[in-house]
This record gives structure tokens, sequence and C-alpha cells, in this order.
């Protein structure tokens, strides 16, 4: 895994030492040789303790590079971790810079003016400064009706904040600016009288902010997106099940960014695409219908980005792919409703959880191949033996509560050991995944068929009883022969099958393990009876505990 990610990764142990390293994992090695950062190896600890994700922020003196890596700390055993690093040096140079230029913006305005202003009894402007403001110059403003240039309810105590009758400083007020776009202003100013005390108008300076509350607000807003983002990320960590993981990033993504329905499909070999997430538990609405619109759409669009769609499910909609290692592997779709309209904050956002919804899913997908493997015989892609047992027990528990019987079959292959013998283990694989497949294309829909062990096999019959059982026993037999013909030329003894038939017995409380012991014993029956045929087991005997 660490191989092929693409940035600095790592395997650490619960006391900070390396296990395995990739070609950038560099910084990774020096933090933990070096200690530059005492906090890593408790961090490291905390995550193989709990057995949760952790999130931290490593900082790399300038001898070193002077890098910043935000890590991603996921325990993969009780005292090893995955640690996978995102080189945010240039984020964070950033950040600085815009803070370092906003400080020098406020310095440089807090120096001068913009402009400079005076309004007569009318709340005409009979001076401005001689640059003008706002777009407009001079000569524009002067004899404007100052009253003109402010946003409507925004100065509900007068008439106009060019008209005050006491002194103001410092107050912050919204005007229109020439071109119509809107000018935040620090405005300072005091009433003008006249010899006898009666108001005359009022003069002041008006200092433009705009900048810096549109910086201000650009922060607050990247802030929020790294707080949503941090949020649905930490609520999928923390949900082990995969497929519960992404139910629960469709709803959480849904709460936090305000949409009305958030949907997360992955996509098969064909491109086509399966819900696996949905913020709506009831399901209202087709939900393959809107994430087939939605990948139709990102499909057509060819982009990397989000994309905005302007109707699924009557609402407008972001949708965005997400991928591992340049390919696609699902993607989501935040549906607006309740008059939501979008924002560009909105689709960074999306963009970003679809980018650790990708890392996700091809995590779920390691886990399903390990699963898979887990329980399936490597040979034959039959359930392998632990996995069978597991089975029918679940299956035996059912019975017990529904009444109904099954059929168990102890499969037995007569004969096998002269294949090894004469063509070799290869031969002898071959054979076994030929008869795998013979049970499994013989099998109907709610059996089950598994290989045990060496040349052992078991197929079990749902909802069958022992006519059923004979039938299916005796047809094995038969259709196996000139299945099993064609491998078996040479040899002095040709191969065949023998069953033992066991009848599960609900009342009883039989065990897998007695069940099983049942049918092979029956399985040796036949043997010792000439092979190439089958044998009942007696009914279980008594009740047998559990």
């Amino acid at each position: 895994m660490i191989a092929g990610f693409p940035g600095p990764g790592a395997i650490v142990d619960s006391e900070g030492r390396l296990f395995a390293l990739n070609g950038q994992g560099a910084p990774i090695e020096i933090a933990l040789a070096e200690a530059v950062d005492v906090d890593l190896p408790f961090v490291i600890t905390r995550g193989c303790v709990e057995q949760s994700a952790q999130q931290h922020r490593l900082r790399l003196p300038a001898e070193h590079g002077g890098l910043t890596l935000d890590l991603s700390i996921v325990p993969v055993s009780t005292d090893r971790a995955l640690v996978l690093a995102r080189d945010s040096t240039m984020e964070r140079n950033m950040l600085e810079a815009l803070i370092m230029s906003r400080q020098l913006f406020k310095d440089l305005v807090n120096c001068s003016s913009d402009f400079a202003w005076q309004t007569d009894a009318d709340g005409t402007f009979d001076y401005v400064s001689p640059r003008g403001a706002l777009g407009y110059g001079a000569h524009e403003l002067n004899a404007m009706r100052a009253q003109s240039l402010q946003i409507e309810g925004d100065w509900p105590d007068a008439p106009s904040p060019f008209e005050v009758r006491s002194p103001i400083e410092n107050r912050e007020i919204r005007i229109r600016r020439k071109d119509g776009s809107l000018a935040h202003l620090l405005m300072s100013c005091i009433p003008v009288t006249d010899a006898d005390g009666v108001w005359r108008g009022c003069r002041g300076v008006c200092r433009d902010v705009t900048a810096e509350r549109e910086q201000r607000a650009a922060l607050d807003r990247a802030d929020r997106r790294m707080r949503l983002e941090y949020e649905i990320v930490n609520s999928i960590h923390k949900e082990l099940h995969p497929e519960r993981a992404l139910r629960t990033a469709a709803s959480v993504t849904a709460r936090l960014t305000g949409a009305g329905r958030v949907l997360i499909w992955r996509v098969n070999a064909d491109d086509q695409p399966n819900p696996v997430g949905d913020s709506d538990q009831a399901g209202t609405g087709s939900r393959q219908a809107i994430v087939t619109a939605a990948h139709e759409a990102l499909r057509q669009a060819r982009s990397e980005e989000p994309v905005l769609v302007d109707d699924i499910a009557s609402s407008p909609a972001i949708a965005a792919n997400f991928d591992y290692r340049g390919k696609i592997k699902g993607g989501l779709c935040a549906i607006g409703g309740d008059g939501k309209t979008w924002a560009e904050d909105d689709s960074l956002l999306i963009g970003r959880v679809a980018a650790h919804l990708g890392i996700a899913v091809a995590q779920i997908e390691a886990y399903e191949t390990l699963e898979k493997l887990s329980l399936t015989d490597e040979l034959t892609g039959l359930l392998n033996r632990r996995a069978f047992m597991a089975q029918i027990e679940q299956r035996l528990a059912h019975q017990r509560r529904t009444g109904r019987c099954a059929a168990l079959l102890y499969v037995d292959l007569d004969n096998f050991k002269p294949i090894n013998d004469l063509y070799g283990h290869q031969m002898g694989d071959e054979v076994l995944r030929r008869f795998g497949q013979f049970l499994k294309d013989g099998s109907r829909v709610g059996d089950i068929a598994a290989r045990l062990g060496g040349d052992e096999f078991a197929l079990w019959l749902e909802d069958t009883g022992e006519a059923g059982g004979r039938h299916k026993a005796g047809l094995l037999v038969e259709q196996a022969a000139p299945h099993l013909a064609e491998l078996t030329t040479e040899l002095n003894a040709a191969l065949s099958l023998s069953i033992g038939v066991a009848i599960t017995a609900p009342a009883a409380g039989e065990t897998v393990d007695a069940l099983v012991a049942r049918a092979d014993a029956a399985m040796y029956h036949a043997k010792r009876a000439g092979k190439a045929g089958f044998s009942v087991a007696p009914p279980a005997a008594g009740d047998v505990k559990v």
C-alpha cells in the first residue's frame, strides 16, 4: 500500500520504530530518528492503543527542508500503524503569506485615509479629497447627494451616515460603488455647526476595508471547510464496518453541507453505478435513478472537479467522482432541496470529501478481497471448511425456529491419490478445480457447496428431506462419472464419487460437528460398499445439547 502511495508513507510500531518506508518517506524517517517532534511517537502510540485513526501536523526544521506534513496515522494492528503524509508546506506558506499581507495592508491603511469629505445641510457633498473614491472622480462626487450611495436599511438610526448629529468613530458602513459592487468603509466623522451652534452638515474620513473584510471572510470560509472536512473524514474513520462507513459519510456530509440529500455510489467493472450510501434512510425516490443521472452527468462533463448539475431529483446538485490511483471508484452527489443554493465553498468541500472517499473505497476493496480470501478455497473458489461450518451453524439455528429439514452431502473423490502419483499435483489441482465447478454449476439457489480439504467436498441442500437427498446424491454419482472419466483415461481405477447423506433433525438440536460426523460416517460406509455410490446416515439420536 505505502509503495503506491503518492506521498511519504511508512509503517511504524507503537514505540516509533520504522518497519517499512516508501520512496518518499524520508521526512517521516528523519522526524522519528532525530525526534524533531516530541508529540509524534505519543500520537502513534495513542492510535495503536485506542485503535483509532489520528491526525497530526509535523513540521521539520529548516535544515531538513522546513516541510509541513499533515499525517494520517491508521492502526493496522495493536502495535503497528500506517503513517501516510500529505505535504501541506505550500498551503502553510500561502496562509502565512496571506496573514502577513493582511497585516501589511492594515498597517498601510491605518496610516492614510482613502478619502476625506464634507456634506452641507442638504446632505450633499461639498468637498471630496482630490483622488475621489468608490470609482468616482472627485468632480463626480461633488454636488452628489451622499444618501444615494448608502445601502437602504443599513443605517436605521439616521437618514444617512453622512448626516449624523453627533461624532462617530470607526463605524463600519456599506456603500455602493460606481460599478454597483459593495464596499465596506470604516468611517469617522463629526457634525459641523455654525457660530450659533446650528447644524450645517458634517465632515469625516472613510477608509476602505473591503479587501480586509473579504480576506477575513475567505479565511473564515477556508477554516470552516477544514473543520467540516475533518468532521466528515473523522466520522468515516470511526466506522469500522466498510458499508456503514459509506452510509455514515453520506449522512454526515448532508448534515454539514445543508444538502437535502447525499448519495454515494461505487462503480462495477462495467462502469455501472451501484448506490452504497444514502442520507435519506427512508429512500424516497429511486436511488438507482438518481445515481445513474449523476454518474452520467459526470461522464459527459469529463471533469476532475465537482460538477454543478441543474436538475437532479428536481433540485440543483453537486456531483463529483472519486478515484484511487487514477481509476474511478465511484461518485458522490449532494442534492440541494429546501431552497439550498450551492456556492464555490460547497463545491470545494464536496471535492475534498470525494478525495477521501476514493481512499476509503480502495481500503474497502482491500478489505473485501481479504474477506473473500478468508472465506473461500483458493483452488476451487468454493467456501472453505471454516466458512462452510459457520454457514451451516446459521442454517441449523434457522431450522430450529422453522422446523424445516435439509440434507448434507459429504462427497469424496474415489481413487484420487493415483492422479497425483501418475500426473503430478498440477493435474490433481486441475481435477479438483473442475469438480468444484461441477458442484457449483449443479447447485440450486440457497444450496451451499464447499471444499472441506484434500479431495473431500460438501453440499448443503436447503429445504430437502431424505428423498431429495437420495435423489441428488444419485444424480451426482451418475453425472460425475462421464465428467471425471475425461481426466482418468490412463488410470487403472476410474475416478468416482462416494457420498454420505445426512438429513438434519431440527427437533433433536443437533450440532454442526455431529451432523458432519454422521455424513462423514455414511460416506465411508459407501466406500466400504464398493465406492461409486452413496449411503444415507441413520437419523440423529435423542436431543443433543448445543
